[in-house]
């Protein structure tokens, strides 16, 4: 590994370890914690644990095309589960749902749901 490229994934890694101390400070002390998690600055964080940051994907033997894959599925398994939720609600006759998912999901759902016809996505922080 070149000197340049240990000092990039450093730095990335910094960022990566500065956002899960971050998350761990929140959890274990703010009031607020589900609304910070129903952020996108969460959303980043979370995923980076396991999709790792954007930067990271240059970097002389990154698994790029791994890692891409594995991106690919996660995003056709919360395509599935958006779908499955239209799914029942059409069977049920539901006129409004309310999903509840885990944090690495919400933004992956509420980004497949937003171009879906007929869906309006209000994310729990705006309501008061």
């Amino acid at each position: 590994m070149t000197a340049v490229v240990e000092s990039k994934l450093k730095l990335a890694l910094a960022v990566m370890n500065d956002g899960f101390k971050k998350y761990e400070n929140i959890e274990n002390s703010s009031n607020t914690v589900t609304e910070w998690l129903n952020t996108d600055e969460a959303a980043g964080i979370s995923a980076s644990g396991d999709f790792y940051l954007p930067v990271m994907y240059n970097l002389e033997g990154f698994p790029k095309e791994e890692m891409l894959s594995k991106i690919h599925w996660w995003i056709m398994r919360n395509k599935g589960m958006c779908q499955n939720v239209m799914n029942r609600a059409k069977i049920a006759g539901a006129k409004k749902v309310v999903v509840i998912a885990g944090a690495n999901h919400r933004k992956y759902m509420q980004d497949i749901f937003k171009n879906m016809p007929n869906v309006n996505i209000r994310n729990i922080n705006e309501f008061n």
